[in-house]
């Protein structure tokens, strides 16, 4: 719904920054909630922030995914668009379990604090491309008008 009332470039954007700020949210929480024995009772207010953390990082994580997604699927060529999509989807998919497996070894060695921290800053570059992503999409609707 989003993507179709700004357009994807702007959702991109837009729901980009949204997700980089959802990480800020866990840096709170890492810096607030001490660490604590497994077995030791957590108060309720720190499960609080750790909850909140959590669902705008899931809110904002699926409307940064559709976002994506919706560009993937403007990008495509029709005649292949099942092929290509699912091959572009899949490296996604990919890209995100080596982000995950990447964010362990990070959180381990800096503490998750600092992880978190970085992961906010680790999206500008990423945000840089959009101009790139900019040209794709007038190309492919370049392309759609002809056909």
């Amino acid at each position: 719904w989003i993507t179709d009332r700004i357009g994807i470039f702007r959702g991109l954007w837009i729901l980009g920054l949204a997700q980089a700020v959802s990480n800020l949210g866990y840096w709170i929480a890492a810096s607030v909630i001490p660490l604590a024995p497994p077995g030791t009772v957590v108060p309720f207010e720190h499960q609080a922030i750790l909850y909140a953390a959590s669902a705008t990082e899931s809110f904002t994580g699926g409307l940064g995914t559709a976002a994506f997604l919706a560009f993937l699927m403007a990008i495509v060529r029709k005649d292949r668009a099942a092929t290509e999509y699912a091959l572009l989807s899949s490296v996604f998919a990919l890209s995100r379990s080596v982000a995950g497996w990447a964010g362990g070894l990070g959180a381990q060695s800096m503490g998750y604090a600092n992880w978190f921290l970085l992961t906010f800053f680790l999206v500008f570059p990423a945000l840089l491309l959009l101009p790139w992503v900019r040209r794709m999409l007038d190309r492919q609707s370049g392309r759609d008008e002809a056909a």
